[in-house]
């Protein structure tokens, strides 16, 4: 089972994580949609909110979930298509 906290022996699967987190953030902040998914409807909650599992799941299963099933009702405000009053938008500072 791989390590589950930061730590030396953890430190190359950390960084594979994070650099995975930081293109799926990325890929997601320069893309011209708004969103995918523009409101939550009953149907879609079941999606978001699931029962936790008592057994975990790996940092990939959690990454794939994120992406599958949240980040397509995210709004990116940076992009050129979002008409509105954002408060970071594309600002790379903000966006850190």
């Amino acid at each position: 089972m791989p390590p589950k906290t930061l730590e030396p022996e953890s430190r190359d699967l950390a960084k594979r994580f994070f650099d995975d987190v930081v293109s799926m953030g990325i890929d997601f902040k320069t893309e011209a949609k708004v969103n995918e998914a523009p409101f939550i409807v009953e149907k879609h909650a079941a999606r978001i909110v699931t029962a936790l599992n008592d057994e975990g799941q790996s940092l990939g299963e959690v990454l794939e979930n994120f992406r599958a099933n949240i980040l397509p009702f995210c709004t990116n405000f940076g992009s050129e298509n979002f008409m509105g009053f954002p408060d970071a938008g594309n600002s790379i500072a903000a966006v850190g």
